[in-house]
């Protein structure tokens, strides 16, 4: 079933799994490196070990390096900027190239599938297309979606894709 969040654009909230961080030492240039955040939301620290970025901004994160880092630092300054964002998303079954999609911007799942190749032509059951979504309290659930009729030229709500996404075309059924 779609709630109202699932026809909206998804916008990060903070540092976010697939998102790309760099991080300078201006006193232990050494130090320096530029992270992509794992899908736990970890970061490997310069010196070893992890933090968890999920959910954090830039300067949250740059303070807790300082004060992670600070009694070994001659300059006493960390900075953290964001390279890059974006998430992957699964897109598996009828489809020409599944495998992982990178959506470094909003992106329905009709775009996604697109991203994959597109539906394999005479095996896709475009009519009951699955995501399985994981929710913010950990839960999974299924949405099915009718992307047969958008693509028909009929009106359609848009569901937009979210982080872990995945996206399941099932092949139709043949009877010869």
């Amino acid at each position: 079933m779609l709630s109202d969040e699932d026809k909206q654009p998804y916008v990060a909230e903070g540092v976010q799994p697939g998102d790309t961080v760099r991080i300078t030492f201006p006193g232990a240039t050494s130090m320096n490196s530029a992270q992509v955040v794992q899908p736990n939301g970890m970061i490997t620290l310069p010196l070893g070990g992890s933090m968890e970025v999920r959910g954090k901004t830039t300067g949250q994160i740059e303070k807790a390096l300082v004060d992670l880092y600070g009694p070994q630092l001659v300059i006493k300054e960390v900075t953290v900027g964001l390279e890059s964002s974006g998430f992957p998303v699964l897109v598996s079954g009828a489809v020409i190239k599944p495998g992982r999609v990178q959506s470094t911007r909003s992106m329905t799942v009709l775009e996604a599938i697109v991203e994959a190749g597109g539906f394999a032509e005479g095996r896709a059951d475009m009519k009951h297309v699955r995501i399985v979504r994981l929710d913010k309290d950990g839960t999974t659930r299924t949405i099915v979606v009718d992307l047969k009729s958008a693509l028909s030229g009929k009106a359609s709500e848009a569901v937009f894709v979210r982080p872990s996404d995945v996206i399941n075309v099932p092949e139709r059924f043949s009877f010869y």
